[in-house]
């Protein structure tokens, strides 16, 4: 099991980043960003940056979520894009 504040949801965890964020809460290291955690099913705040690699992957994957989607939508309506 982690050792580290455990959120049960992604909200919650961003919400808690935003109130340090916001507050000036003195702390060694700042959280930038949230993260899951299959170790303990919960999100996690930290402070180190997303690697550009994992990041460009991300990226990816939501771009041709969205092109599916659009795809999806416009053969629903029966339009074509020349």
């Amino acid at each position: 099991m982690c050792t580290k504040a455990r959120f049960p949801s992604r909200a919650l965890a961003l919400q808690r980043m935003i109130e340090i964020q916001t507050k000036g809460e003195v702390r060694e290291k700042n959280p930038v960003r949230v993260y899951y955690c299959s170790e303990c099913g919960g999100y996690h705040l930290t402070s180190a940056a997303m690697d550009k690699r994992k990041k460009n992957k991300i990226l990816k994957r939501k771009a041709a979520a969205v092109i599916r989607i659009a795809e999806d939508w416009l053969r629903r309506k029966g339009w074509k894009i020349e």
